[in-house]
């Protein structure tokens, strides 16, 4: 059990350790209607530990955890076209809970746009955009099922940009801007005067926007690989931690 002691010399920010998760290697991607894979998984090495940055306190269920955020992600995913902006959202929370199911720690899952919101301290309102599909273009529901969009269907944007001056000088800069863009749990579409972008969330130092070469309602489908970055809850009563150096700490399974 994690003493209230402890608990109290943890700061946000702090580095929380842990044993890196049995490798798995059978974990199954989604198939097209073909059956070829729209999803290409990438492990890269586990080593022994892996870092997380705590970053508050989450209460579910009336319970208290400890919620931390993966520094250095160990997975990333190829995602393809439509399928890929359909089933990504579901595929990446998929793929966090398969491989640290078996750590005992709970509610496993992909960071999120809303996650980032809070950490920034940031409040976003977005901009009420539409796009309005032509002739032989395509969404990525339609482009599944082998046909073009309805002429003149409109469609809302739900991507947006962080202005420079919103960002505080706040500790959750370097923990979200740790070092490359990583993607989120969250479907986006990006409105332009003259295409519609869908994708999965990425975040980079100054926006929060999708990958638009995942896919455009003109049908451009291409590969495009974002790196995973997990969100973890530690149970205070089924772990112990043990300060190894300054805000850093190993966390061990009692």
């Amino acid at each position: 059990m994690i003493s209230c002691e402890t608990l109290r010399s943890i700061s946000i920010g702090s580095i929380i350790r842990t044993e890196a998760p049995k490798r798995r290697w059978n974990y199954a991607s989604y198939k097209s209607h073909n059956g070829e894979k729209e999803q290409i998984l990438d492990v890269r090495s586990f080593g022994n530990e892996i870092d997380w940055f705590f970053v508050g306190i989450e209460i579910v269920a009336g319970k208290i955890y400890l919620k931390c955020i993966e520094k250095n992600p160990i997975l990333s995913l190829n995602l393809r076209g439509g399928f890929g902006c359909f089933y990504g959202e579901k595929e990446l929370n998929s793929i966090s809970r398969y491989f640290f199911k078996e750590t005992g720690i709970i509610n496993v899952r992909s960071i999120n746009a809303d996650d980032v919101n809070r950490l920034l301290c940031v409040k976003i309102q977005t901009k009420n955009k539409w796009y309005t599909f032509k002739q032989g273009e395509y969404s990525p529901k339609s482009y599944s099922k082998h046909r073009h969009e309805n002429n003149g269907r409109r469609v809302r944007n739900s991507a947006y940009f962080y202005e420079e001056t919103e960002l505080p000088q706040h500790f959750a800069n370097g923990i979200i801007f740790i070092d490359k863009p990583y993607w989120l749990a969250s479907r986006l579409v990006s409105v332009e005067r003259d295409v519609a972008s869908f994708g999965i969330g990425k975040v980079t130092e100054k926006m929060v926007n999708m990958e638009n070469i995942l896919f455009d309602s003109t049908g451009v489908s291409n590969t495009s690989k974002g790196c995973i970055r997990s969100v973890i809850c530690i149970d205070p009563e089924k772990f112990s931690l043990k300060k190894i150096s300054e805000n850093i700490f190993r966390l061990k399974k009692i």
